[in-house]
């Protein structure tokens, strides 16, 4: 069983949330907003067995990035967790793609945060000046296949089936783990089919946005643009929209 018989709230809100994500309006990445991480994580556990036994037509996937700490060797193992459902063959191309796409970041870190952070190539000159233009464009070229490959595996993947990804524990991890993994949703991820469910309380989004961008940024208004749904989870939301509601 899913949920205990008695769970009426429980059950509405796994309900509410599927129809959610069956619907063609985008709400990728969705936020599962709340300061209860024990509660989120029980609730999707049951939402994941809810969706089994209701034959709702999706893959899940859940990746628990509580042990990450914002390093590459992190960003691997969470790109691994992805990657765990693929064919051998697919699963292989994969991982080539995404530590070559991770060496390419740890090189050239500013040039490809200014390109991930969607800047004009004339300001991605300006940010590393000493660099002569041809290696720039190789490795500006060179991250964007890394990207197609990235992307054309996960459509193969995701073609006849769609997939949910859980992430879980970003509430524990550093400010530059968590941009770094809604930069990839937004720019690496961008798959039909594929959405994700990212379990984390707003106010550590937010305050991992400030510390990582500055005041050069709002956080606010980025979270925005980088995310697609809120929902709360909790006590403190209406009774009306029991366990989730959506969050202007």
């Amino acid at each position: 069983m899913y949920f205990e018989a008695h769970d009426d709230t429980g059950k509405m809100a796994a309900a509410k949330l599927a129809t959610l994500l069956s619907d063609d309006i985008k709400v990728s990445p969705l936020v599962l907003d709340g300061k209860n991480a024990a509660e989120k994580t029980d609730f999707i556990r049951k939402f994941t067995r809810f969706l089994d036994e209701q034959k709702a037509g999706f893959k899940c996937v859940y990746i628990d990035a509580s042990e990450s700490e914002g390093n590459r060797i992190a960003m691997m193992s969470f790109l691994a967790d992805l990657a765990q459902n693929l064919p051998e063959k697919d699963r292989e191309a994969f991982y080539r793609a995404a530590e070559c796409l991770m060496r390419l970041v740890s090189e050239e870190k500013e040039l490809l945060n200014n390109y991930l952070r969607r800047k004009s190539l004339n300001s991605l000159v300006k940010a590393v000046s000493d660099a002569k233009m041809e290696a720039l464009l190789k490795k500006h070229l060179e991250a964007q296949r890394n990207i197609r490959i990235i992307r054309d595996i996960l459509e193969k993947y995701t073609a006849d089936t769609p997939v949910l990804v859980f992430i879980d524990g970003l509430d524990i991890c550093t400010a530059d783990f968590v941009v770094k993994i809604l930069i990839a949703i937004d720019i690496v991820f961008r798959v039909n089919n594929m959405q994700f469910v990212l379990l984390a309380d707003m106010g550590h989004l937010s305050g991992s946005v400030s510390s990582f961008y500055g005041a050069s940024v709002n956080p606010a208004a980025y979270l925005e643009r980088m995310t697609g749904f809120c929902l709360k989870f909790g006590p403190s939301v209406s009774k009306e929209d029991d366990l989730l509601a959506r969050q202007s």
